[in-house]
């Protein structure tokens, strides 16, 4: 397959990416070959095209993200066993690769071991213990274990974390209203209001922004 070559902005962009990733899990640098495979099976991958970004990223086996890529593409076609090969290749060259734990853990309950899958995703927290992401599926899996009170504290965390995830899009929607972007800070406290809550005290705080962009802007 004859492949999209990158423009010198491009490549130079995926390449100080690849060479952060490399340094911190240890890998060797990736070839200027190796990177244009993957950015083309990234693209590929967003197109929904699951089983040509799986034979694009098949030759690179020391990349994790190439890896944890694979992982994923293959996952999506319910080709598990290959999958789980290729998730595992990633989490053994960096051990902190997030992305990869949790596609196992999928693979883990979907193949009916919940409770390993359970464990996986709780090893996850234990390095990232506010990431919704992971919290959602802690929760999810719990349920399925049957641990319901385990289930429900694991929601009141991702209930937690939601809340500062609010904070983000309320400093960004201050951020564009400074540069003049009002339509981008409403839509910034919009999202910002639904994670905060109506009702709380920070949600209040939100709707009054709110309703003073709205009267700047008439």
């Amino acid at each position: 397959m004859r492949l999209k070559r990158l423009n010198p902005g491009q490549a130079g962009l995926v390449f100080l990416a690849a060479q952060v990733l490399c340094v911190s899990c240890g890998a060797s640098l990736p070839s200027h070959g190796e990177l244009s495979r993957y950015a083309k099976a990234r693209s590929v991958y967003a197109e929904g095209r699951f089983s040509e970004a799986a034979g694009l990223l098949l030759p690179l086996k020391s990349l994790p993200q190439a890896l944890t890529l694979r992982g994923k593409a293959l996952y999506f076609q319910g080709r598990l066993e290959e999958a789980e090969k290729a998730l595992a290749r990633a989490r053994k060259i960096r051990p902190s690769s997030f992305e990869a734990g949790l596609y196992l853990a999928r693979i883990r309950s979907e193949q009916g071991d919940h409770e390993a899958a359970g464990e996986l995703v709780e090893g996850l927290l234990a390095d990232d213990s506010e990431n919704i992401r992971a919290l959602r599926y802690a929760s999810e899996l719990a349920f399925l274990r049957d641990r319901p009170e385990d289930g429900f504290a694991f929601l009141e965390r991702a209930a937690g974390a939601g809340e500062e995830l609010s904070l983000v899009f309320l400093d960004r929607a201050r951020f564009r209203w400074i540069r003049g972007d009002g339509e981008g800070a409403l839509d910034d406290l919009e999202k910002a209001s639904l994670l905060a809550g109506e009702n709380s005290l920070l949600g209040r705080t939100i709707a009054g922004l709110q309703k003073t962009i709205k009267e700047k802007k008439q």
